[in-house]
């Protein structure tokens, strides 16, 4: 990414879409997995699912950047911290959790399996505080079609 592009990312503001009963559903997905996430994660994660660019194709680019300051104002964090680094640290942590969705077995036992992590790659650039965070494809598509309310666990399992 050259630096005329990481400053106009700078100045890109994040968004929010509201969708009808999505905050709960997107929080009970990812709060009732195997795994727990913090309130601050479960909120740094779903303000992201949020602010996904609908004019964005899922299956062409899986890297999202933007500016974590920016971000850190939308989750509250205090503006005498190191808010940027707050966030990556957050991203960081959510890198470590993944989703796993199974299908019901079939008559000889099988079942349809997939398994990703949240984030696949993440950078922070504490100077321009860019955040880049990379979502394999096909989580990227399902998380879409969660933020969208659609029956997307079908799609994978």
């Amino acid at each position: 990414m050259s630096a005329q592009e990481e400053r106009q990312l700078a100045h890109r503001s994040v968004f929010l879409i509201p969708k009808d009963a999505g905050p709960m559903t997107i929080a009970q997905e990812f709060a009732t997995a195997k795994y727990a996430l913090s309130k601050n994660q479960l909120k740094a994660w779903y303000l992201f699912i949020a602010s996904m660019d609908e004019h964005h194709v899922p299956e062409q680019s899986t890297t999202y950047v933007f500016d974590a300051v920016r971000f850190a104002d939308k989750l509250n964090i205090n503006a005498t911290k190191a808010r940027g680094m707050i966030v990556a640290e957050l991203f960081t942590k959510l890198s470590q959790n993944y989703i796993d969705l199974r299908s019901r077995e079939d008559s000889s036992g099988e079942q349809n399996i997939y398994h990703a992590n949240f984030i696949s790659e993440l950078s922070y650039n504490r100077k321009t505080h860019i955040l880049e965070v990379s979502i394999p494809p096909r989580l990227n598509q399902y998380l879409f079609n969660l933020r969208e309310g659609t029956g997307c666990v079908k799609s994978f399992v």
